[in-house]
């Protein structure tokens, strides 16, 4: 908390913690860039109950404008705090480029490694004299194995770098995404 002198701030090696009066907390504060949200965190359910019941009930105000207090669906610690801050149109943006990056890395290794692969592994096991199975079947199993582990990496990138506020929402966005991948790559 650069406020009480640990951690870093816009001046915060300028002026010693015990010196600082309004002036400067006031300083300091308006230098940081903020999110326009707040989280208060609290240690049970019947303290936030209380205070969320007190907080609608007298609506906090701040330069004019009453503070909407609500409950958030997440639980703190799936709250991804780097993310607070990302605006809903970047949130959008980062999501569609990433689902355009993902359909575009799903048909290069279609294009490039799954159909010449099946193709040739195809041709050769009905030629006379081969058998069934073996050897096809495992480079065949090994090259699906590398290229679903490649989509897994690259979804878990995009997820990561959408923006999502809360890790179960960035985790079904992955699940999805994987398992969106891998039923058009089996089709």
């Amino acid at each position: 908390d650069p406020l009480l002198g640990i951690g870093g701030a816009p001046d915060a090696d300028r002026i010693r913690p015990e010196d600082r009066g309004p002036r400067e907390v006031r300083a300091i504060l308006e230098s940081l860039c903020t999110s326009g949200s707040a989280y208060v965190v609290l240690r049970t359910e019947r303290q936030r109950d209380l205070a969320l019941a007190h907080l609608q009930a007298n609506p906090p105000e701040m330069h004019g404008n009453v503070i909407e207090v609500h409950t958030e669906d997440a639980e703190p610690e799936t709250v991804l705090w780097h993310n607070i801050g990302i605006r809903p149109s970047q949130f959008y943006t980062n999501m569609a480029l990433g689902i355009l990056a993902l359909t575009i890395a799903i048909v290069i290794l279609d294009v490039l490694f799954y159909f010449p692969s099946v193709a040739y592994l195809l041709s050769v096991m009905h030629v006379t004299g081969m058998s069934d199975g073996g050897m096809q079947g495992t480079l065949l199993g090994l090259l699906v194995c590398i290229c679903n582990q490649i989509i897994y990496i690259l979804i878990g990138e995009i997820a990561d770098r959408c923006g999502f506020i809360s890790s179960d929402n960035h985790q079904r966005f992955y699940v999805l995404g994987y398992t969106v991948s891998v039923f058009f790559n089996t089709v």
